[in-house]
């Protein structure tokens, strides 16, 4: 079994919980629809990176034309500040 269908209704159960019927109001009141949103990640500490397949699971649940970019691979130690 897949990761994707391991944690597909694990994401999708977090994604009701947080946006349940009508979405993220304050979202959908200050962006406009047809946004294009670009964000980052930067590590607060040192550590091992892990769970980024996880991550473009749920971008794309949300919307399943994103496209995730990762710099680095999961099990990359990292120092903070790294994005």
């Amino acid at each position: 079994m897949s990761l994707k269908t391991k944690l597909q209704p694990l994401i999708e159960l977090a994604l009701q919980e947080d946006f349940a019927a009508i979405g993220d109001v304050t979202s959908q009141a200050i962006i406009p629809m047809q946004s294009t949103i670009c964000a980052s990640s930067t590590a607060k500490a040192s550590g091992v990176i892990a769970g980024l397949e996880a991550v473009a699971l749920v971008y794309q649940q949300l919307d399943p034309t994103v496209s995730v970019r990762t710099y680095v691979e999961d099990g990359a130690q990292v120092s903070a500040g790294t994005v």
